[in-house]
């Protein structure tokens, strides 16, 4: 690894990272970008479909590659190839909370209410400190929208709790 003070650097004397750059970055840059949700699933797929070294792959860049094609399922109405989606998004334990919350969105939409309190449950318990709070208030959400009111107040107290500490 290059060290600062090895040479010339155009950022000056911070060190270089000299980490492998996960291929599929580009595939994940194009499926940004992409101008509708069927472009998004295909870069996502294409991303997510090559074949690498682990040691070449980012999680982070894998998982969010994932929420593209989950994303891009939403906007097509496909919501079991959105939930099979955020499943992988969970699995693949890169950041947890976010995939948790999205893994519970869809489960909701589904009408698997109380797999997605659960879920989202689940992403306060992975979420830092500071979207803990977020996390609850989306679980309570869920709870009084399924008649479960003071279950809902009760979560929202939590939300409280969390948020003042």
């Amino acid at each position: 690894m290059k060290r600062a003070g090895d040479g010339p650097s155009p950022v000056g004397d911070e060190p270089v990272d000299d980490a492998p750059v996960d291929p599929r970055g580009e595939h994940l840059r194009r499926a940004l970008g992409a101008r509708d949700a069927a472009a998004r699933v295909r870069h996502a797929d294409a991303g997510l479909g090559l074949r690498l070294a682990p040691a070449c792959l980012d999680p982070e860049v894998g998982m969010l590659l994932e929420r593209q094609r989950y994303l891009g399922h939403l906007e097509l109405g496909d919501l079991e190839a959105a939930e099979a989606a955020a499943a992988r998004m969970v699995a693949s334990g890169a950041m947890a909370d976010v995939a948790k919350h999205d893994h519970a969105r869809v489960l909701l939409a589904l009408g698997r209410r109380d797999e997605a309190i659960s879920a989202q449950r689940a992403a306060a318990a992975a979420a830092p400190r500071a979207r803990r709070s977020f996390h609850l208030w989306c679980a309570a959400t869920f709870e009084a929208g399924g008649g479960d009111l003071e279950g809902a107040l009760e979560t929202l107290a939590a939300a409280r709790r969390v948020s003042t500490r």
